[in-house]
């Protein structure tokens, strides 16, 4: 294998190598990259939760909030239903009362209505007028008409009639009711009343003003009971008083009622209030929810990604590791061709002594033959002088030199001259020789590159600074002498 295609092997594995790399590289950035947004992801998660956690802990609190109403609620019920069930026993007692009242009032009636009665039956005279029976309580009913009325006491003879409507007190209704229907449905429901000029009265123990004021007016007769009304005024007016006390506690136990339901309404008003935050609490954990949901599915996404460049960083790796077996292999080889260049460098190397060798032989043959150069005869021609000062430290070698009593020629010979030669027989060679060879001090010196070939700028260089330039030309040497300069 050529040195050529060996390198051309280096360089695109270098390459090889280096756009992997740039890859590997690109893959970590990315990689790095998404490790941030993954943990600024995980950071957003834990506000997230601790939010949430903030949240559950205000829905704890509003449940127990609720709980306290809810307990509240329950005794403000167990109180309702306490006064309510005092409510219902004085009600109770209020109706039993009533009912007492009633009876008594219907038995006071009756009483009334009784003692009518008998005074009426026991004379069944009234207003001079003589009747000639008396009877009480005729309940009358049409199924036709569905008319249905009774009559408290009925009186009657050929000719008249009288109907007598009996209460304890009488008011004014009373009287009016008598006038306008009692004694029409009489004559409907008793025909035998029809034909009769009837007279009405009103019987009471007590009337209101305007009650005899309206029977007067009417012309109906006023019955009054003078007996012991102040008996039943009595018992009257203890059962006010008995019903003004219930009234008064169902009036206050109605009070508490009404407080009690205040109270409920305030705390179901709590409660409304405590269920709108829930309501609110609920909608933001909803909305804590879907952000988690996202983030997890982000991060899920991200997870993926970091997976698949893991996967993509593994076979890189892998990829990596192959070029560096191989690059390893590259190396075994080039080591080994390095040896056999290194021996194939050495031959050269050997080859190109031998060269130079023979190119000097040439030079110096020629030289010393004619011992004449530019012009110049020289009386005597050295090669290969080797100096050496170990006070200065300086050693040197010299290919050619020439020398008469008055000049000398230092000749510096390779096979292939460069610019470098020219600058370094320039710059360093004649002095060293200057110095190393005193006898070279005094004399004016003359320099030259002799050489089988030359870079063009190893010319120029030899011809700008007065250089000799002396050439091979198959078995003939020739000289090229520009601005010929001694040094």
């Amino acid at each position: 294998m050529s040195d050529q295609e060996l390198k051309h092997i280096v360089a695109s594995l270098a390459i090889s190598i280096k756009e992997v790399s740039v890859e590997h590289k690109k893959t970590e950035k990315l990689i790095k990259e998404l490790s941030v947004s993954q943990k600024k992801t995980d950071e957003q998660i834990k506000e997230l939760f601790a939010s949430q956690k903030k949240t559950d802990e205000q829905i704890k609190e509003l449940f127990a909030s609720q709980k306290k109403t809810d307990e509240q609620i329950k005794e403000l019920f167990a109180s309702q239903k306490e006064t309510d069930a005092q409510i219902k026993e004085l009600s109770a007692s209020q109706k039993k009362t009533e009912s007492t009242l009633k009876g008594l009032g219907f038995n006071v009636g009756m009483a009334v209505e009784e003692y009518f009665y008998n005074s009426l039956d026991l004379t069944k005279k009234v207003a001079n007028i003589q009747f000639d029976d008396c009877q009480k309580n005729l309940h009358g009913f049409n199924r036709e008409l569905k008319l249905q009325d009774e009559f408290d006491i009925t009186m009657a003879n050929t000719t008249k009639g009288l109907l007598v409507e009996c209460k304890h007190h009488v008011v004014k209704e009373d009287v009016v009711k008598l006038r306008e229907s009692k004694v029409k449905n009489l004559k409907i429901l008793y025909p035998d009343f029809k034909d009769l000029e009837m007279y009405l009265a009103v019987a009471g123990a007590s009337f209101d003003l305007d009650a005899k004021q309206e029977a007067k007016q009417s012309g109906i007769i006023i019955l009054k009971q003078d007996m012991s009304d102040q008996e039943l005024k009595h018992i009257v007016a203890s059962l006010a008083i008995s019903i003004k006390e219930v009234s008064a506690q169902i009036k206050e136990l109605s009070a508490s009622q009404k407080k009690t339901d205040e109270q409920i309404k305030e705390l179901f008003a709590s409660q409304k209030k405590t269920d709108a935050q829930q309501k609110k609490t609920d909608a933001q954990q909803k909305k804590t929810d879907e952000q988690i949901k996202e983030l997890s599915a982000s991060q899920k996404k991200t997870d993926e990604q970091i997976k698949e460049l893991s996967v993509e960083h593994k076979k890189t790796d892998e990829q990596i590791k192959e070029l560096f077996a191989s690059q390893k292999k590259t190396d075994e080889q080039i080591k080994e061709l390095s040896v056999e260049h290194k021996k194939t460098e050495s031959t050269l190397k050997g080859l190109g002594f031998n060269v130079g060798m023979a190119v000097e032989e040439y030079f110096y043959n020629s030289l010393d033959l004619t011992k004449k150069v530019a012009n110049i005869q020289f009386d005597d021609c050295q090669k290969n002088l080797h100096g050496f000062n170990r006070e200065l430290k300086l050693q040197d070698e010299f290919d050619i030199t020439m020398a008469n009593t008055t000049k000398g020629l230092l000749v510096e010979c390779k096979h292939h001259v460069v610019k470098e030669d020219v600058v370094k027989l320039r710059e360093s060679k004649v002095k060293n020789l200057k110095i190393l060879y005193p006898d070279f001090k005094d004399l004016e010196m003359y320099l030259a590159v002799a050489g089988a070939s030359f870079d063009s700028d190893a010319k120029q260089e030899a011809k700008q600074s007065g250089i000799i330039i002396l050439k091979q030309v198959g078995d003939v040497m020739e000289e090229e002498v520009e601005n010929l300069k001694t040094y």
